[in-house]
Parts: C-alpha cells; sequence; structure tokens
C-alpha cells in the first residue's frame, strides 16, 4: 500500500522544515492509522485513511 501526500501537502511535507515526512503504518485500537514522521522532528501527523469507508 503506497500513501501520496495530499495535494496541499498538509500531512505528507513537515510544516516546520518543509521535508518530506515517511509514512508509517500501525495498528490502532480502532483499526489501521498512518502516522507521517520527519527524519528531523518526529511524528507530524496521524491520519486514518479509511475513515469515510466505515
Amino acid at each position: 500500500m503506497t500513501f501520496e501526500p495530499d495535494p496541499d501537502g498538509e500531512y505528507g511535507t513537515c510544516t516546520q522544515c518543509r521535508r518530506d515526512c515517511l509514512p508509517e503504518p500501525f495498528e490502532a485500537d480502532e483499526g489501521l492509522r498512518v502516522t507521517f514522521v520527519c527524519a528531523e522532528r518526529g511524528v507530524h501527523s496521524v491520519i486514518d485513511p479509511f475513515e469515510g469507508e466505515r
């Protein structure tokens, strides 16, 4: 599964250094989540790729 940054770069780009964040999928109690991690600053955002499908 590949996750592309949204067109605005909200979750795929660090707002501080403008670097691309790497997606790291993980299991949560409610299902799959994807954490986007900046190499310099750590976790940038967490999304639910299936939010609209439940």
